[in-house]
């Protein structure tokens, strides 16, 4: 692992994780105006490729969207009352956008999904969109992108959107983003500076350096969890490791190893957990992080957590601080890689059950490609949730901590962020930066390779189940690692991890050549 991006590379380096940063935003509440929503954005590039406009004698159609958030929405109505009169006129269409929590979204909306609920476009993250395709729950994109998806593939990016093609078909869009993976920590560094640990934190090369700090820290502030956050972040699978669509079998040492292997058996699992669980008795980790549905940012926010772990990407540092209000600092983790799930992590696709899957396609043109569309979804109204500011940037109206909350934070699972403004404090070629951080990342040897999982559902169920039962508890050390893991490995293997393996490894020499 490292501290800096570039230092060498560790054997399957896996470290405990919380999710991407997630952000709340806010704005004076005012009422908007149809000549608010259409005015273009003042901070952003890319070419608007406008489908052809609406007849007026054509039936407006209601999209269904469901979108994940981490904060408060309540005018989500207003947003929508705003981009239904820009996008009506051209091509017939209004939107019903729902927000749900990100703690429970995904299990919510794959239930939804795969119920046959009507649902026109919905983010998912890979694990579900796969299992879904799996079930004839999805629809096939490729012919509506051809017909209705034009410069969705230019925005998006050529190499990218291979990475999005499963059985020769794309069934998702993917959000731009940081498509690769980098973890850092995140503290008060207030904090620090007080207890003198800040020299001990800009030296930090390793989750298990933290330990001697955070006693110090503790020792001061015995009222703070040391390590803050919802236990369904932990992901000890995901910092150098691909998953290879799931957690069951990956490939370690920054996948240049193309040998595919049980996380779950290895030394550096067993470690992690236990560095957790010594945490945890320590008392730094709150004692119901097993079952809590506060991200690390909102602890930090709150200030009842010195610390939290999250992705590295430009311009990260300055959102985090943005988020929670104070300045925030950080040690970068481990290096950049790029994998299949780093891209198809947050993508946006069309349910089987949607009624109007051509409309569906064609907002999904506008939203990839017109920044106005993309703006009002990411952050609001322009003079209503956030004003331009005097360096080309956006932020609140007035104080961040006495405004109304639209949905700040979230445009990494939105479409396409690289075309919406950039909030002040962060450098404005941020969009610039990540593309160029997402082009010199460590790229995976099994970059672009997919799992056909259509013959293993049976097994990845009734495995994921066990890493339900188990891995929350293990990875926030909540539970005696020593005697837990060999249970769950067993039960793994009574449920037919193995056979999982063995199929990704023979479909991985097949996709490698070999």
């Amino acid at each position: 692992m490292k501290k800096h991006v570039g230092k060498k590379l560790l054997a399957l380096g896996l470290m405990a994780a919380l999710l991407c940063c997630l952000f709340a935003g806010c704005g004076q509440e005012k009422t908007p105006s149809s000549s608010t929503a259409d005015k273009p954005s003042s901070a952003q590039s890319g070419t608007v490729n406008s489908p052809p406009e609406s007849k007026p004698d054509e039936d407006v159609v209601t999209l269904s969207i469901y979108l994940m958030s981490s904060s408060v929405t309540d005018d989500v109505d207003a947003v929508e009352q705003a981009i239904n009169e820009y996008v009506e006129p051209k091509i017939g269409v209004n939107v019903d956008i729902t927000f749900i929590n990100s703690g429970s979204f995904q299990d919510t909306v794959a239930t939804m999904v795969r119920s046959g609920d009507p649902l026109d476009i919905t983010f998912l993250s890979e694990a579900n969109l796969r299992s879904l395709i799996g079930q004839d729950a999805i629809t096939p994109l490729t012919d509506l992108l051809a017909q209705y998806g034009s410069g969705i593939e230019d925005a998006v990016g050529k190499e990218f959107m291979e990475a999005a093609y499963i059985g020769g078909e794309i069934y998702a869009i993917p959000s731009l983003k940081d498509m690769a993976m980098s973890r850092m920590l995140v503290y008060n560094k207030a904090i620090a500076e007080e207890v003198g640990v800040l020299e001990d934190l800009e030296k930090v090369e390793s989750i298990f350096d933290l330990t001697p700090i955070y006693e110090k820290v503790a020792a001061a502030h015995p009222e703070l969890d040391m390590f803050g956050g919802a236990p369904n972040a932990m992901t000890f699978d995901s910092w150098d490791a691909h998953k290879l669509s799931d957690r069951l079998g990956v490939l370690p040492n920054y996948a240049q190893d193309t040998t595919v292997v049980n996380l779950f058996e290895t030394d550096e699992y067993m470690e992690l957990c236990k560095l957790m669980r010594t945490w945890y008795t320590n008392g730094w980790i709150d004692k119901d992080i097993a079952t809590g549905t506060d991200f690390w940012n909102a602890r930090l926010k709150a200030k009842t957590a010195f610390s939290g772990i999250t992705s590295y990407k430009p311009g990260n540092v300055e959102t985090c601080s943005n988020q929670v209000g104070y300045e925030l600092g950080a040690c970068v983790l481990t290096d950049a890689l790029r994998t299949t799930s780093n891209v198809m992590n947050a993508t946006l696709c069309i349910p089987a059950s949607s009624e109007h899957p051509d409309k569906a396609m064609q907002f999904l043109q506008l939203w990839y490609t017109d920044s106005v569309v993309g703006n009002l979804i990411i952050n609001g109204i322009e003079g209503v949730h956030y004003e331009v500011k005097e360096d080309g940037g956006i932020g609140y109206i007035g104080s961040a901590d006495d405004c109304k909350y639209y949905n700040y934070g979230m445009g990494w699972t939105y479409g396409n962020q690289f075309n919406t403004h950039v909030w002040t404090g962060t450098a404005l070629d941020v969009w610039d930066q990540t593309r160029e951080w997402n082009q010199e990342a460590v790229s995976s040897k099994a970059y672009g390779f997919a799992f056909d999982n259509s013959e293993y559902l049976n097994e990845i169920a009734a495995c994921s189940n066990v890493l339900t039962k188990y891995c929350g508890d293990l990875e926030t050390g909540t539970i005696d690692p020593e005697e837990n893991i060999p249970k769950m490995v067993q039960e793994l293997k009574d449920n037919g991890i193995d056979r999982i393996i063995a199929a990704k490894q023979e479909q991985l020499n097949e996709f490698l050549g070999q």
